[in-house]
């Protein structure tokens, strides 16, 4: 079996692009002033809600948890017994707060998969709150 190199993630509340609350794992680092969010479907949700809804959840995450568009980073994380931790990539374009189109690409690079595992060990996990999780925070 191999490595889950992010084990441990936390469930957040999300709305699909068909209005349903979902949950999807994230775990989030910092590192050198840029934020860097990984996401999961979760294991009894199948593996297709993030590939089907990236585009809805990412402007979601980015709102909730207050982050610089030009400084935040989305990817997706799929964990398989047979070959570990994979990775995608969204390129992302936005026009002031709305995301207006957006490219997903698997990480298949040896490269920027050593690069993105090093990050797991120089980065600082983000710690989000149970309200943000679950969608809780009341507008003032």
């Amino acid at each position: 079996m191999k490595v889950n190199l992010i084990p441990k993630m936390s469930a957040v509340q999300l709305m699909d692009r068909d209005g349903h609350t979902v949950s999807v794992d994230i775990k989030a680092f910092e590192h050198q002033g840029q934020t860097h969010v990984f996401m999961s479907d979760q294991a009894n949700a199948g593996n297709g809600s993030i590939a089907r809804n990236g585009g809805v959840f990412i402007p979601q995450l980015n709102q909730r948890f207050g982050l610089e568009q030009s400084d935040s980073y989305f990817y997706r994380h799929v964990f398989l017994a047979a070959s570990g931790s994979l990775f995608g990539r969204f390129d992302l374009n936005w026009q002031d707060n709305e995301l207006i189109d957006y490219t997903f690409t698997m990480i298949a690079n040896s490269i920027e998969t050593f690069e993105l595992k090093a990050l797991f060990t120089q980065a600082t996990p983000i710690t989000f709150s149970y309200a943000q999780l679950k969608n809780l925070m009341v507008a003032s």
